[in-house]
């Protein structure tokens, strides 16, 4: 395979803009900090402790700190912290969560258990949030004889028994429902109660009866899809650095949207409407579906992607990203449009062995040659086929595209056009043509008038691309076994049409 070294946008240009933080560390400043985080380990000392963050669905390092003789070690910072979920990690890589949502919080706990022995000094939202999780041990620890007496009375078939149970423990998922609810509203702007709320589901209505006396089937979807982030503060960023965004937006995109390319786009300007109510949500959110479907294998999903840079990377929308990086993405994009699904394919003017001069959409040999007169007659179908004569993965798909050619293809009317990217070792080609006896459309191009590298997307070898007789792109990148596969599928949908 012969290849041309380009990189994935969005990883290489975009991450670091995306995850980077602003740091002060190691520069000289006088500026006091602006944030604390003091802890207090028992059975930890004269080592690191290291502060680590969510963000999507990835982890993050903030900061690192070294841990006295007393356990004490102190993160902070003189650039404010931004809001969320943070882990203090030890070096045996054990963590406990830490709600950072206030400038100083001090926290005392101990290695043996982090959780059960957490003491918060100072921190509202830490006291919120381990006080919940202390409730909830207690609840387990209530509930814990009951499920026992539950599987005895299930054993002995004792009916009365096992109602008389359930009951209780439905008590103990009440206490602690009641509990959660009150929290939220006592504490409404909480980082606990967003996290809480956009962890709940949805709470789906029986749906109406139709005329005809039946359920309404699709209510229950249609008003799960549409109610989906009800419970999702999008004005709020500290969301981002928790574990529960991420997961609902891969949910909503993967499971709740028909995968073809216009239902996604509905659903990624319908989840970025919602983000703008944040420039971080905002931000992240074309962030991760651009970058998601700029590299996503599934044929035709780059129009996604080209629809994401038409629409949010222009404007100055896409504030984090500079005027370099900017380029290069709409670059991409501007290549990749004329190459979507259902366009018509990109004019190409070519030389064939004899150098007469032949254009694949007028279907015509311009010099007037008759070595290639069958050009004039339109094809059905037709095979574009890239391919260079030094590529080894060529030279092993080329035996194949010949037998599927004289076997099946040509007698569903395709036409091959086989494209060389060899432009300078004219001889080298028509060698090779005739080693192979490669009995297609052969043409070059010369003086690379074509561009066909730009023109094509063409990044490695070789490449096919499969057009209708309106020379529409049907299929691209795809494999001579697939060929045939999806002729038969547009054959079957015309015929469907028809009906």
């Amino acid at each position: 395979m012969r290849k041309i070294i380009i990189l994935t946008l969005f990883y290489f240009l975009i991450t670091p803009v995306i995850y980077g933080q602003d740091k002060t560390k190691g520069k000289a400043t006088t500026n006091k900090p602006v944030w604390t985080i003091k802890l207090k380990i028992k059975g930890l000392k004269d080592t690191l402790c290291y502060l680590g963050y969510y963000y999507g669905d990835k982890q993050f390092i903030r900061d690192t700190a070294k841990v006295n003789s007393d356990g004490v070690c102190v993160f902070e910072g003189t650039e404010p912290i931004e809001g969320g979920i943070y882990l203090a990690v030890t070096p045996d890589k054990k963590y406990f969560e830490i709600m950072v949502s206030e400038n100083k919080i001090s926290l005392e706990t101990d290695t043996a258990e982090f959780v059960k022995n957490m003491k918060v000094i100072e921190s509202k939202e830490n006291k919120l949030f381990y006080g919940f999780l202390n409730y909830i041990a207690t609840q387990q620890e209530k509930a814990g004889p009951i499920r026992e007496e539950m599987k005895i009375a299930q054993t002995s078939n004792d009916t009365a028994k096992m109602r008389e149970l359930k009951q209780k423990m439905l008590a103990v998922d009440s206490e602690v429902r009641d509990y959660k609810q009150k929290l939220m509203e006592d504490n409404p702007n909480s980082i606990v109660t967003k996290i809480f709320r956009a962890s709940q589901d949805i709470e789906v209505p029986d749906p109406p009866i139709l005329e005809n006396g039946r359920p309404d089937s699709l209510f229950q979807f249609r008003y799960y899809k549409q109610h989906f982030f009800d419970n999702i503060d999008f004005s709020d960023d500290r969301i981002l650095r928790t574990p529960i965004f991420h997961p609902k937006l891969v949910q909503y995109l993967e499971k709740l949207t028909l995968q073809q390319p216009d239902s996604i786009n509905a659903t990624a300007d319908f989840i970025i409407n919602k983000a703008k109510a944040n420039k971080e949500m905002f931000k992240y959110c074309v962030y991760y579906m651009t970058s998601t479907y700029e590299k996503s294998k599934i044929m035709g999903f780059d129009a996604i992607f080209v629809h994401l840079v038409d629409n949010y990377f222009t404007d100055g929308q896409a504030f984090w990203v500079d005027s370099t990086t900017l380029y290069k993405i709409q670059d991409r994009a501007k290549t990749l449009k004329p190459l979507l699904i259902g366009n018509k394919a990109p004019d190409l003017t070519l030389y064939d062995t004899t150098s007469n001069v032949i254009d694949i959409n007028e279907q015509k040999t311009l010099s007037g040659g008759k070595t290639f007169n069958m050009y004039n007659i339109p094809a059905k179908y037709m095979v574009l086929f890239y391919w260079d004569p030094d590529c080894g993965h060529c030279k092993h798909e080329i035996p194949l595209l010949i037998n599927a050619y004289d076997s099946v293809l040509k007698d569903m009317g395709v036409v091959i056009l086989a494209i060389s990217l060899e432009n300078a070792d004219t001889k080298k080609w028509k060698e090779f043509i005739n080693g192979k006896n490669m009995k297609f459309i052969n043409g070059f191009d010369p003086s690379n008038q074509n561009n066909l590298y730009k023109t094509y997307d063409i990044y490695s070898t070789p490449v096919i691309y499969l057009l209708d007789q309106e020379k529409r792109i049907l299929a691209k990148r795809i494999s001579v076994d697939q060929i045939k596969e999806v002729i038969d599928k547009e054959e079957e949908f015309k015929r469907e049409k028809i009906k």
